[in-house]
């Protein structure tokens, strides 16, 4: 647990940071809790929060928020930051770092007024523990990494760190890359979904069938480790080919392959222009893509599905009406009224919540998967 300074029994508050403490109850969400604090503090920082789930099953799901405000503060009231009649734990923190690395640790981060990557990447003094954090938190590939930091024409400090550490100590680089391939190599084969996003998805995908023809891609995006890529997957049967940049289409099986997922692919590079993007996603007239010299052939029925942790303005050139009008746009970032949106095990979901998820599982979208088949002659 963080430390924190402890009173003497009489409450006072006297800080600039804090960490305060709710417990999951009366409809709280990370993003409730935002809204209620700028209501209460009009000088905020910065605000770094997560959903810290009990242990052993125990029940007790909580929130920890780090507050840093521009001027310090002195509060004498104990319920001083009660929030919907909800009262929490409330105290000043030594360690803002600390306090930061200890929320993020679950994952599922809402954060304003600090770019959390490169704040908590200072906070890891090992070059290993940097590599990890990057590709559990940040979502970068670990075979990738090792590669890019091995190659690189330009120095880049802590690419060049983590390759001399992985030089002196291979074994835990290629454990770790080995994990993650076993991890990523086959996907769950149920997870259990907000109705409220199986309804978006479902839409998405009836539309595609009852209209016989593909409108729109999809996109979908939401903080590192939510749960995307799983579900995409798992959506197309696992029979979707995934590429994390736009020149692996060329080693893509598209011939076989019932869909294509872009996995952070970033089009907002000086490499394209408006143009290429609304080629590659638009879904109805097929894509003709410049590959290294030569062109890669996207059939109009081959469903597009593009995977990002940012939203669709951050990731294409030129993001105008026209690249919005040819997107199915998902945000996993939260269901309507909760904190997540994909739970991995039924055991998982809130008690509480259990009647507002459905499960997804290997032939949920069989109709969509058989469609696709068809059209294509799979």
């Amino acid at each position: 647990m963080v430390k924190t300074k402890k009173g003497n029994g009489s409450f006072r508050l006297n800080a600039k940071i804090m960490f305060l403490t709710y417990p999951c109850q009366s409809g709280l969400t990370k993003e409730v809790i935002l809204q209620e604090l700028k209501k209460k503090i009009f000088d905020i920082h910065s605000v770094v929060m997560s959903k810290e789930r009990g242990e052993s099953g125990d029940g007790y799901d909580h929130f920890h928020v780090l507050l840093e405000t521009k001027t310090k503060k002195n509060y004498k009231d104990p319920r001083c930051f009660d929030i919907l009649g909800v009262h929490g734990k409330y105290e000043s923190t030594r360690n803002k770092k600390r306090a930061m690395k200890y929320i993020c640790k679950e994952g599922n981060v809402l954060c304003e007024g600090i770019e959390l990557g490169s704040a908590l990447l200072s906070t890891f003094k090992k070059p290993f523990d940097r590599f990890m954090f990057r590709c559990r938190y940040l979502g970068e590939n670990p075979s990738e990494l090792i590669s890019r930091s091995r190659n690189s024409s330009s120095y880049v400090q802590d690419d060049f760190e983590i390759y001399n550490d992985y030089l002196i100590s291979p074994k835990k680089y290629k454990q770790y890359i080995l994990e993650s391939v076993k991890v990523s190599s086959s996907p769950p084969k149920r997870l259990w979904i907000h109705k409220l996003k199986m309804d978006e998805l479902m839409i998405w995908a009836k539309t595609i069938v009852s209209n016989d023809h593909i409108s729109k891609s999809l996109y979908i995006h939401g903080a590192p480790g939510v749960g995307k890529t799983n579900m995409a997957r798992l959506m197309f049967d696992d029979k979707m080919f995934i590429v994390k940049h736009v020149d692996k289409l060329k080693e893509a099986d598209v011939e076989s392959s019932v869909a294509i997922g872009f996995d952070d692919v970033n089009l907002n590079t000086d490499k394209y222009t408006r143009e290429d993007c609304i080629n590659i996603v638009d879904p109805e007239i097929g894509s003709q893509i410049n590959v290294k010299n030569s062109m890669i052939s996207l059939e109009p029925y081959v469903p597009k599905v593009f995977i990002s942790n940012f939203l669709p303005e951050r990731v294409y050139k030129g993001y105008d009406e026209a690249v919005e009008r040819r997107l199915k746009v998902i945000c996993l970032e939260s269901a309507e009224g909760l904190v997540q949106a994909i739970y991995k095990r039924e055991k998982d979901v809130p008690l509480e919540s259990k009647s507002d998820y459905v499960e997804m599982h290997e032939s949920t979208f069989k109709y969509l998967v058989d469609w696709v088949q068809g059209k294509r002659g799979l």
